[in-house]
Formats: structure tokens, sequence, C-alpha cells
């Protein structure tokens, strides 16, 4: 089992932590050797016995005789980004060959999600529709991984070939194997950078409150009253994971006589045709309604980018999500409010000109209109 700690300071309690643990290894014949060296404040405690074979990552399909070296991340309540990256990278042309497994963890707080971003990615690409060099991603992970766990994704070749740039924790953790074929290739591939965060995991919870199970998989409602919030927020299902495919999720909301309900939309990343919304299987697209009916539809969204701001024209509204079955993105997230209409309201004149032809006679004439209209504060 290999230990590396780069690239930051470390805390004292971890640091208080290690020793413990190192002095009950040296009452044991276990210990190796262990290494100091400076630069990279690099630790290196190499075991050996019986359970030398429960490293980092144990039998796994390309490391049968032994456990990856691992790189440890560790939550300290740290805010801000960090940073990461292969080994020689941005020193060396190129990444080292042969890397039998070499696994980046990154482990957050009980409360926390892990936020990953690829700055910079350049792997040797697929030969033969197969990743020779790859990163294998685990998101599915609560604190270690074993020869059972699952990868969700498998990455080579350049940035440009990744499905995407960020990846966030379905836990509190999140798992990169790193492996490299010991062939010589003659071209130089640098390897990767990115950063890393921890995120408060309570930003990604909803204020709305979640039907039954046995009545929807993804339904939401909100009653506004007195003793609830005016305002509140809600996700695409799996936020800020990428949604699932083949979703129905509706929120309804509810608000008092007199008010009108307000969405913004801050995040919208929807996969399907971007060019043009089609209400079809293979559309991944919002619909929001005037009411709980579904009566009348007041806005339909897809794509990806800005949407201006909706208000009900009454005290309910409802929002449908739909995915079919493309590749997935990272969804929505979006705020609701409570607005109390201004009872006093306005008048608002509407003035037109229209032509019109009798008897092939051209008559031209101006009408004005009057319309009493009510209206929320921004």
């Amino acid at each position: 089992m290999y230990i590396y700690i780069y690239d930051q300071v470390v805390p004292e309690t971890i640091l208080h932590d290690f020793r413990r643990v190192l002095g009950d290894l040296m009452m044991t014949e276990n210990v190796l050797q262990t290494l100091f060296l400076l630069q990279t404040f690099f630790l290196s405690v190499d075991l050996i016995g019986p359970n030398a074979e429960r490293g980092c990552l144990s039998f796994d399909e390309h490391a049968k005789q032994r456990g990856c070296d691992c790189v440890v991340y560790q939550s300290t309540g740290q805010r801000g980004a960090l940073t990461f990256h292969s080994p020689n990278y941005p020193t060396a042309p190129n990444y080292p060959r042969g890397i039998v497994c070499i696994l980046l963890s990154f482990i957050g707080d009980r409360n926390e999600t892990v936020e990953i971003t690829f700055i910079d990615f350049n792997l040797r690409p697929k030969e033969n529709n197969t990743c020779k060099d790859f990163l294998k991603l685990y998101l599915d992970e609560q604190a270690a991984v074993n020869e059972n766990s699952v990868h969700e994704y498998e990455l080579c070749g350049d940035k440009s070939s990744l499905p995407q740039k960020t990846f966030y924790s379905r836990g509190r953790s999140i798992h990169l194997e790193f492996h490299t074929e010991s062939v010589v290739i003659s071209n130089p591939y640098k390897g990767f950078i990115g950063k890393y965060s921890f995120i408060d995991s309570s930003e990604f919870q909803t204020t709305m409150t979640r039907v039954s199970r046995d009545v929807s998989p993804c339904s939401y409602i909100d009653r506004h009253s007195n003793d609830t919030h005016s305002k509140g927020r809600f996700f695409s299902p799996s936020y800020p994971q990428n949604y699932p495919s083949w979703s129905d999720c509706s929120y309804q909301f509810f608000g008092r006589p007199g008010e009108v309900v307000k969405l913004t939309f801050q995040v919208l990343q929807l996969a399907g045709n971007t060019t043009s919304c089609n209400k079809d299987q293979y559309q991944d697209y919002i619909e929001v309604y005037d009411g709980v009916n579904k009566t009348e539809r007041i806005a339909f969204i897809c794509g990806n980018g800005g949407v201006p701001s909706i208000r009900s024209r009454t005290n309910y509204l409802t929002v449908h999500f739909h995915s079919g079955q493309n590749i997935n993105m990272k969804g929505f997230a979006a705020t609701y409010e409570y607005l109390i209409i201004d009872i006093a309201g306005m008048y608002k004149s509407h003035h037109y000109r229209a032509i019109t032809k009798i008897h092939g006679v051209y008559l031209f004439y101006r009408f004005v209109y009057l319309s009493w209209v009510f209206y929320a504060p921004n």
C-alpha cells in the first residue's frame, strides 16, 4: 500500500493519526521501509506478509498480483478548488508506461459531494474501439473500491472525446483508476490535470415535499402557507449527477389566493436536439403549465443555456420534466418564489391600426381598447 500526500498542507490531525498508525505498524514485522522525499512530501509504506494483497484496489482484472498505488485527497473542511494530475504532468512530455494501477481517491466528509473537472486530458486514443491507456471513474462508491466495484466511465483519448468535463459523486467519494500499457509508443501523451472540490450536499437538496413513491417515483409538491417559506429550489433527478433515462418528473406549486409563482432556471443542460424543440421520445424537455391540470402550457424548454424567468397567471403552476434514451446530461437547477399580486392593478392601453378591403375599396382605421392588468413585483 502506498500513501502519497502532496501539493497541499497536511492538517495536524491527519499527521497525528498517521503517526499513531505508523507506531502500531512498527510493532509488527510487516513494515519493509519508509521513505521520505522532500519536494512533494511523499510518504510510502510498503507492506509485506499475508495481508499485502489487501492493497488499495485488490484483485483488479489487470492487477491480479497486487493492489494499487494510492493517492488520497481527504476533505479537511477547506472550500475552493485544488488540483490533481497524472504522474509527470506537466514536467515531462508524457506519462510513464507500464502503470499497473494508480488509484486517486477523493473522500469528502459525511455531508459533502465531490466535484472533479478535467482542465486538460490527453491519453492514448482507442485502438479497435478499446482503450489501451485509460482512466476509470467510480462515482458510486462510499469509501473504498474493491474487485467487485463497477466503474461508470472509462476514459481515454483527448479532452474533446470526454462525455463531459465535470463529474460529481453520488455519495461522499470519487475514485479514479489510472492504467497504462508497458508497450513503447512513439507519440507522447501528456496525461491529465484537473481540479477538485468538496461541496456541501445540502446545496442540492430540494425544498419541495416528495410525494409517496407508490404514487410516483419522481413527483414533488409545494404548498405555500403562513408556516412555509415563500422561496425554494428544485432539481432534476440525481442532480448534480446526470439524470437517468426515461424520467418523467412532476413538480406542482400551490400558491395562496392573490399570488403567482415565479420560476428561475439557474442551470439548464438537457440532451437532445439543441436547434429545435420537438416533443418526441428522443428529446429531453421541460414543460411549464399554468394550473395543475396541464391544460394551458406557458413554456416549453430544451437544450442548454439561459431561460428567462417564468411566471404563472394563476396561483398554481406545474412543471413536467421528461428524458428519453439520449446520453444524459446534468439537468437543471431552479428556484421558485411566490409573489403577491398588486391588487390595485393598472390600466394598459393597446393601439391598433388595421387595413381591410370592402367591395374593392381599401379602408384604414384605428382603434384603442383598455385592459385591466394585474402584476406582481419583480
